[in-house]
């Protein structure tokens, strides 16, 4: 891969967080109720993902990745920094590819394509319309490129360096779960589109007063922010460096195995591993070294693949981003539990059998506080739990007094 030449030690992840927010911020002033497909897109460049919009034309689908363009400042002569392409039935792989190499190919029989200027060259990638793809693009490396940032060109396979894949699209393919056996070119398709970790839906603008702004809004996107591309490169290499703890993978794997059993949303071993580029990669934005329950919230642009699907993925992850505060409740009805279970044993009972009730209380207690420290190693990063937490220890230590006074 060529690399960009890059100094390091000019940049402030804190600085380019800041930027990044700041350009979300200018776009969202610009285009109304757009802020998912703003934000979707910010994910996919932090992470380094490919990302596709579905929604009808005319929702500025495009012409938002042109302001995003308009205002990075690609400082090089060794790529291209932004390639755009429709496609369609008469679409060639020249158009996307570069055209082959007539003398090489006269000398050798190999194709070899002049792909300078085109997508394998490119630093950021949109192609419009794009599941109106036609076979010969399909079968042209596109996947290839997509998965692993590689392109077969001839006997030379050239590693890309595309920094932003992106594509919008009126419909998707078939669900591989509606696929049949001699569906060949729905399978390839269907292959393709797994390819793009992030999925948003882009609608028109609804709400009444909304489309009163956009009548009255100027065209032009006023943001004085200065985004070189070296920062994107350098922020998306920082990601490697964000900490992703136990409890925060269990409850991705509990939302994906929920969506599973409850839904039948299939989510891929492939696919669920990727998703914490896009959770890291929220955090990272928002200026956090250690993934937190908020940094979840992106998931609902990971886990859906059909329409039909996007409620239940942001159900479940509505649920997850609640878990913290659901399970203290759980705690709490555990431990009250338990002290009503003391109240009843002890009555009328002499004072040898209420020591011993205490004391079973204490060891239930005990086993309470086990399962929160299992739980929450780091009891003291989640307010509720600590809370929580410290109320049933209190409990403990007025058990064991108690204990005590009747075992005297």
């Amino acid at each position: 891969m060529e690399k960009i030449n890059m100094k390091k030690e000019n940049y402030s992840i804190e600085s380019i967080s800041q930027k990044l927010l700041k350009i979300q911020r200018c776009i969202n002033e610009k285009y109304v109720e757009l802020e998912d497909y703003v934000s979707a897109i910010l994910m996919a460049l932090v992470s380094r993902s490919n990302i596709i919009a579905l929604g009808p034309p005319g929702t500025a689908k495009s012409a938002v990745i042109r302001d995003l363009v308009d205002l990075i400042d690609f400082d090089t002569k060794e790529k291209t920094p932004y390639f755009w392409f429709q496609l369609g039935e008469d679409i060639h792989p020249n158009n996307v590819f570069g055209a082959p190499d007539l003398e090489y190919y006269k000398k050798t029989s190999i194709t070899r394509r002049n792909y300078k200027g085109f997508l394998p060259d490119s630093l950021i990638v949109y192609g419009a319309e794009f599941y109106r793809l036609n076979e010969q693009i399909a079968n042209s490396g596109l996947i290839t490129i997509m998965n692993e940032g590689e392109f077969k060109n001839g006997t030379e396979t050239v590693k890309t360096n595309i920094r932003l894949f992106m594509a919008d699209t009126n419909f998707f393919p078939k669900s591989a779960r509606d696929l049949d056996e001699d569906d060949d070119f729905d399978r390839k398709l269907q292959a393709i589109h797994d390819r793009f970790l992030i999925r948003v839906k882009v609608e028109g603008v609804q709400d009444f007063d909304n489309q009163v702004k956009m009548l009255l809004m100027k065209d032009e996107l006023n943001c004085d922010v200065n985004l070189n591309i070296q920062e994107i490169i350098y922020i998306q290499e920082y990601l490697d460096n964000i900490e992703l703890p136990i409890f925060i993978a269990e409850q991705m794997v509990k939302i994906a195995s929920g969506l599973r059993d409850k839904h039948n949303i299939f989510i891929s071993p492939r696919r669920l591993k990727n998703a914490r580029n896009v959770v890291k990669a929220n955090a990272l934005l928002h200026g956090r070294e250690t993934v937190e329950l908020i940094d979840l919230q992106p998931l609902k642009f990971v886990f859906w693949e059909n329409e039909e699907d996007i409620p239940y993925v942001e159900d479940a992850v509505d649920d997850a981003l609640h878990v913290v505060e659901k399970e203290a409740a759980e705690y709490r009805q555990v431990v009250e539990s338990i002290l009503g279970g003391l109240t009843r044993n002890i009555k009328g009972v002499n004072s040898e059998k209420t020591a011993e009730a205490y004391f079973e209380a204490i060891k239930d207690v005990d086993i309470l506080l086990e399962r929160i420290l299992t739980q929450y190693p780091d009891v003291d990063k989640y307010q509720e739990i600590q809370e929580i937490y410290e109320f049933i220890k209190d409990r403990k230590m007025d058990l064991y007094g108690k204990y005590l006074e009747f075992q005297a």
